[in-house]
């Protein structure tokens, strides 16, 4: 048990109460406005990628997602799924590609995993990004949208040339 000084008892519990109830109720937020779509490349569904969009000027927060199997995303900016506040924005995707191999658990004397360095990766390379680079900066990307109030974007699409 960890005591506690009577003098930092009133900032312990106010430190406590942020953390169980937290510290933002989300009244001043702004507006948010649900956007959502399909990300493809060349013409498949991408799974797993990370799609973003920031903003091409003012104070706005960028807002993220993440593609599922069949490549359909919900932006969030706060929360998941709440949208993204109104304004106009780049578009980034990426997505690293996954190991070529596959190990037993750390800890496992198998012959595959024993002294092994490489994790199942080309030696020398970390994971490597799958969507062609133009669209992974927002410099380079050409994927805008403008989102304004009350006015929900459903089913955008970001088909991705190779």
């Amino acid at each position: 048990m960890t005591f506690v000084p009577p003098a930092a008892r009133p900032a312990a519990l106010a430190a406590a109460l942020c953390c169980l109830v937290g510290c933002d109720d989300g009244v001043d937020r702004p507006e948010t406005v649900a956007v959502s779509g399909t990300v493809l490349l060349a013409g498949q569904p991408l799974k797993d990628a990370t799609i973003t969009m920031s903003p091409i000027a003012g104070n706005t927060r960028p807002a993220v997602a993440r593609s599922k199997e069949d490549g359909t995303f919900r932006m969030q900016t706060y929360m998941p799924g709440d949208g993204v506040i109104p304004g106009e924005y780049k578009i980034t995707v990426s997505k690293a590609s996954e190991p070529t191999k596959s190990y037993d658990a750390p800890g496992d004397e198998s012959e595959d995993y024993a002294g092994s360095t490489d994790r199942g990766f080309e030696e020398g390379v970390g994971p490597q990004e799958l969507v062609p680079e133009r669209y992974t900066k927002a410099a380079t990307s050409d994927l805008r949208a403008v989102v304004e109030s009350g006015r929900p974007i459903e089913g955008m699409t970001l088909d991705l040339a190779p």
